[in-house]
């Protein structure tokens, strides 16, 4: 094998995704939920947030835990949502939590996450 080939197989798209996607679902796996019904708008955006921070801090391999402006991660969380869920992502998402239908909160995690 020559440097070349090993250069590509280390780049290689396949692999590379395989290890984000293994990032991604370690840190689902290891965010801690008190409860996964959840009624208030509040307390949905905050652990929306905390999620979110927590999966990119997991892929990128970041150990800062806050950055700090938590209402700048809620707006690319909400991002996320709405490019998931439409105009209003956010607030299907909140119902779709509050309900528990369409996989409930760890469905919107997944979905963040992914």
């Amino acid at each position: 094998m020559t440097k070349l080939d090993r250069l590509l197989e280390t780049i290689d798209p396949a692999r590379t995704l395989e290890q984000v996607s293994a990032r991604v679902d370690e840190a689902i796996n290891s965010f801690r939920v008190k409860s996964g019904v959840i009624k208030e708008w509040q307390e949905f955006e905050d652990l929306l947030t905390a999620f979110f921070r927590h999966v990119e801090n997991s892929i990128l391999g970041i150990r800062v835990s806050n950055s700090g402006y938590a209402h700048i991660d809620w707006g690319r969380c909400c991002r996320l949502l709405k490019k998931e869920y439409g105009p209003n992502g956010e607030k299907a998402a909140f119902e779709i939590v509050r309900t528990g239908v369409e996989g409930g909160l760890y469905g919107i995690l997944k979905a963040v996450a992914s």
